[in-house]
């Protein structure tokens, strides 16, 4: 845990791993005090504006993304309006 193995880097540019391991980190800044504060006051708001939209918006972006050209609806947008200037 927190570490790369061999075959983690052979998708992963080594320039990459330290972005990835900030964001990671940064994540964890983020996740840990709002899941202790739930639990010293035993509030489930985060479940509820948070797991939920995330467990059910996930498949739908996944979804999205599938149909989508592989450099993604954004860049295909902007690729189209800039083809009719």
């Amino acid at each position: 845990m927190g570490r790369l193995n061999a075959d983690d880097l052979t998708f992963i540019s080594k320039y990459e791993v330290p972005v990835v391991f900030r964001e990671a980190r940064s994540m964890l800044a983020i996740y840990c005090p709002i899941l202790l504060l739930c639990l010293t006051t035993g509030s489930d708001a985060p479940m509820w504006f948070w797991v939920i939209p995330l467990l059910f918006g996930e498949p739908v972006m996944r979804f999205i993304w599938s149909l989508s050209p592989r450099d993604g609806p954004a860049l295909t947008i902007r690729r189209k309006t800039s083809e009719h200037l």
